[in-house]
């Protein structure tokens, strides 16, 4: 028994539409996947650069120095004193990632991977100031994008991980001073080698040769 028929198979001439048609379907798909599979490499390459332009504002002397004055004025900060108004800059950087993030616009998984432990720690460092900030301005969805980055961030945890990792409130209080201490230190590095200058220390009595390679 034949599978198939070959009977009255047309090529040329009348009869020869639906080869045609299906040729043409075929040339369609292959266009259309060779179409997609641009498209997303495109893409890639748009959220890659997106992360990219991420980070270097995140290191920019701009955030450096906003970082440094939103640190400072969270180090003791009573929960019931809310927000400080210099942290406008930061918290908006987390804001408009979570928007990006819940709307589709940029992928969970890459900011994740990139981001996730800043995300948790400075929405673990700002929750209850938040909390208290709402109830202050009658105003709900304060920072609500950046509140469901964090959720985003968490539900990626359990597909990566297996399990949500957890930021602590008190852990991460007890460090910021030596968080500050170390944002001035490279601030002040990257200002002296602006000016020429280079970071000297007290000359030892004795030192070690350096190891081979740390040259």
């Amino acid at each position: 028994m034949g599978f198939v028929n070959l009977s009255g198979f047309v090529i040329l001439g009348p009869g020869s539409e639906w080869f045609w048609f299906m040729a043409q379907f075929g040339a369609l798909a292959i266009t259309g996947g060779a179409i997609y599979r641009q498209l997303r490499a495109q893409g890639s390459a748009s959220i890659f650069e997106q992360t990219a332009e991420w980070d270097r504002e995140w290191a920019s002397e701009f955030f450096q120095r906003r970082r440094l004055r939103f640190l400072l004025d969270m180090e003791g900060r009573a929960v019931e004193a809310g927000l400080p108004r210099s942290g406008e800059a930061i918290l908006d950087f987390f804001e408009r990632i979570g928007y990006l993030v819940v709307n589709g616009h940029a992928r969970a998984e890459y900011v994740w991977l990139d981001f996730r432990g800043l995300i948790g720690n400075y929405w673990s460092l700002i929750a209850p100031y938040t909390t208290q900030e709402r109830r202050a301005s009658g105003n709900p969805k304060l920072l609500v994008w950046f509140e469901r980055l964090e959720g985003e961030m968490a539900a990626y945890d359990r597909k990566a991980l297996g399990h949500v990792r957890t930021f602590d409130h008190d852990a991460i209080v007890r460090g910021l001073p030596a968080l500050i201490d170390e944002l001035v230190a490279g601030m002040r590095l990257e200002h002296d080698l602006k000016q020429g200058t280079f970071p000297r220390r007290a000359p030892a009595k004795r030192r070690e040769p350096a190891p081979p390679g740390l040259r």
